[in-house]
């Protein structure tokens, strides 16, 4: 009978786990409305989902190009960036940097080609940016220090 003995130690534990459940249940999406909040609506989450993952891909091909920049001036002879007028628009970009590995078409990295890119260097630094292709059409920028996102 050693395994069924109440201890106080069990029943901490036993009300801890109650408490968690109890807890999570109360936090998950959807309880306590009405379903009428946008909140529990599969169609309406489905596509901030889609947003979520479109901005993610983007930002992530931001961060691929800005990874790009910075080898370039690691291998130029005179250690700098490439000029605001090396880059124009977006098959600039892939003339550059061929070990960005970009597809032929900016829709391929979540980026709108409608916004097209933006690039700015004076060679010693660069502000790289472009618009996700999102409901909300982030700008997503990066410089030689951080990529951010600004909504």
């Amino acid at each position: 009978m050693k395994g069924n003995k109440l201890t106080q130690k069990n029943i901490i534990s036993r009300g801890v786990v109650l408490i968690l459940l109890t807890a999570g249940i109360a936090l998950s999406p959807g309880c306590g409305n009405s379903g009428q909040s946008s909140n529990s609506n599969p169609v309406v989450n489905a596509y901030r989902g889609k947003d979520k993952a479109t901005l993610l891909a983007a930002a992530t091909n931001v961060r691929a190009v800005k990874s790009a920049l910075i080898g370039y001036r690691a291998q130029s002879a005179d250690g700098l960036y490439p000029q605001t007028f090396d880059i124009y628009e977006f098959d600039d970009l892939r003339r550059l940097l061929p070990q960005a590995n970009l597809p032929p078409d900016m829709t391929a990295l979540k980026w709108d080609p409608a916004a097209g890119i933006q690039y700015d260097s004076d060679g010693t630094t660069f502000s790289f940016s472009v618009t996700a292709l999102t409901s909300n059409r982030e700008t997503i920028t990066a410089t030689p220090q951080e990529v951010t996102v600004n909504r």
